[in-house]
């Protein structure tokens, strides 16, 4: 949770516009992707590239694309 912490605290700084955090620690290496329309934040062990770490996201986020109008509620009902 401090990890997650940390990342979303640099995304959603005051000053901060940047669109891809890549961190790199002794513990793990870690991702945050933010757009318009989503936040994806990844984290995986210490030797993971960085080119390998993107292609997972990327492949992750596309199926999450392709899968979005049975993953989540989009134009429900309005009462």
């Amino acid at each position: 949770m401090s990890l997650y912490q940390n990342l979303h605290g640099s995304a959603h700084a005051k000053h901060a516009h940047v669109k891809v955090i890549h961190c790199v620690s002794t513990n793990s290496i870690s991702l945050v992707w933010t757009t318009a329309s989503f936040e994806f934040y990844c984290v995986a062990g210490p030797n993971t590239s960085r080119a390998a770490l993107a292609q997972g996201a990327n492949k992750i986020i596309q199926w999450v694309k392709r899968e979005e109008e049975r993953l989540f509620i989009i134009g429900g009902a309005v009462f």
